[in-house]
């Protein structure tokens, strides 16, 4: 095998690898039968985030927890200076703008509801569950300049197999409104 074709046969490999990853947790997620829905209330900074969460196994399955993770994530667009931008130019041929984004995590915790049991095919199960938000200081906000957005994730822990995960985005108010 020359050098060329190992390449490709190394590429195609971890293509079918990651493909097979992702579709796994959605497999994982249809074949549980997760469904996720948030309960009424307003979200403040500081409160609690409510959700029904129902399982309808088509298999029987077993869960050793449900987390619910809270996570908050800030973009904000910079601009480089004069300096900043004529260097880069020199440094590299293709165009380059002057404006980047960056990303930084506010907040990512988890609560976590032990179940460590078998789930029987078809019985569909029902759990109310509740996890705090965070004390950040901001609440949702929805920029082109600048963003702050909550999403709160679902996830059952399957033993040995993708775990299931559903995420659903809040709009959570500041704390004091």
């Amino acid at each position: 095998m020359d050098e060329t074709s190992l390449l490709m046969f190394l590429g195609l490999t971890a293509v079918t690898v990651a493909a097979g990853f992702f579709a796994g947790r959605g497999l994982a997620r249809r074949s549980l039968g997760l469904q996720a829905q948030l309960l009424p209330g307003t979200l403040k900074v500081g409160g609690n985030v409510r959700v029904h969460v129902r399982l309808r196994p088509r298999s029987a399955v077993q869960i050793d927890a449900i987390e619910l993770r809270v996570i908050c994530r800030e973009m904000t667009v910079q601009t480089d200076s004069l300096l900043q931008s004529v260097l880069h130019g020199l440094a590299s041929s293709h165009h380059h703008s002057n404006r980047h984004r960056s990303y930084s995590t506010l907040a990512d915790e988890r609560t976590v509801f032990p179940q460590n049991r078998i789930f029987p095919v078809g019985q569909q199960q029902q759990f109310e569950l509740s996890a705090r938000l965070p004390e950040t200081g901001s609440g949702t906000q929805i920029g082109s300049e600048h963003s702050v957005r909550w999403s709160l994730e679902v996830r059952c822990a399957i033993p040995q197999a993708p775990d299931a995960v559903i995420t659903l985005p809040l709009q959570v108010a500041p704390r004091y409104t």
